[in-house]
């Protein structure tokens, strides 16, 4: 089931999060006027938000977390209010087995997506679903799938057949081992 996950949290983390990105009239570049190439804050090395974490991507690929968590906090300074550079904090925090942290970051960037972008919403729960299964969490994992299927971004980003058949096999998870301490208890009986 690992490799599994893993699997998944690959191809959800970097499918980008253009897809879920409001176009610069609406969302967090109309509200913060940031749709205007120049009114973006810049970085004291010069860079735009997306410059930014540009670098933090590149340094998370050559598996440089410590580099990539630098400068994705640089990207959470300029602009605290999107919630692109937590998802990425945590998805790094999440290969360093910070999970704690990694759910942390990822509560905020889905409450600050929220409605104004609920794909993206939806992708940080689902994420930490996958966070928790990681951390063998199971009990959180599987509220946290549930919580997924419950959210309206479900639909833009539709992997609901892949958490009922987590939430399926945590359930099947937790029964084996009812199951298991019931033959271990009769057994110990019998012995004595």
């Amino acid at each position: 089931m690992y490799r599994f996950t893993a699997l998944v949290f690959a191809i959800t983390l970097f499918s980008g999060v253009a897809h879920a990105q409001k176009p610069a009239t609406g969302g967090w570049e109309a509200a913060s006027g940031w749709g205007d190439p120049q009114n973006q804050p810049l970085s004291p090395e010069g860079y735009t938000y997306a410059g930014v974490l540009s670098i933090g991507h590149k340094s998370y690929r050559t598996g440089n977390y410590t580099e990539a968590i630098v400068q994705y906090e640089k990207a959470k300074m300029m602009a605290m209010e999107r919630p692109y550079a937590y998802y990425f904090i945590a998805a790094t925090q999440s290969q360093l087995k910070q999970y704690d942290e990694a759910v942390a970051n990822l509560r905020t960037a889905a409450t600050l997506a929220g409605d104004i972008d609920p794909a993206f919403s939806a992708k940080c729960i689902y994420f930490m679903a996958v966070v928790f299964e990681r951390a063998e969490n199971w009990e959180q994992a599987k509220f946290a799938w549930a919580e997924y299927l419950n959210s309206p971004g479900a639909q833009y980003f539709p992997h609901n057949a892949i958490a009922e058949a987590h939430i399926a096999g945590i359930e099947n998870k937790f029964l084996l081992e009812k199951q298991y301490q019931i033959v271990k208890d009769r057994a110990g009986n019998t012995t004595r």
